[in-house]
């Protein structure tokens, strides 16, 4: 090798050196970032999980509660008013 290539090979390596050096610390602020932003997405998960169980368990009582109104119901004879109402409002639904 020629003297002057030596000293672009020099170079070149300290060039190299200089842009890994950079790559990696801005690598490394990215990653922080992104650890906090990830942390952060999955706080938000799981509180939008727990809104979903909570609004599922009150749906699941809300129609346990409204399939024992109708079976009690049901069991009234066909002439009573709330045997009468309800099947009105099953038709009306159903219909719509």
């Amino acid at each position: 090798m020629t003297e002057m290539m030596k000293m672009r090979s020099f170079f070149d390596d300290d060039e190299d050196e200089r842009l890994k050096a950079e790559k990696l610390a801005m690598a490394q602020k990215f990653d922080i970032k992104l650890e906090r932003e990830v942390k952060r997405g999955a706080g938000i998960m799981v509180d939008v999980s727990h809104k979903l169980a909570r609004w599922d368990a009150t749906s699941m009582q809300s129609d346990k509660e409204f399939s024992q109104y109708a079976t009690a119901i049901m069991t009234l004879p066909r002439v009573y008013p709330a045997q009468k109402a309800l099947m009105e409002n099953v038709m009306s639904s159903i219909i719509r």
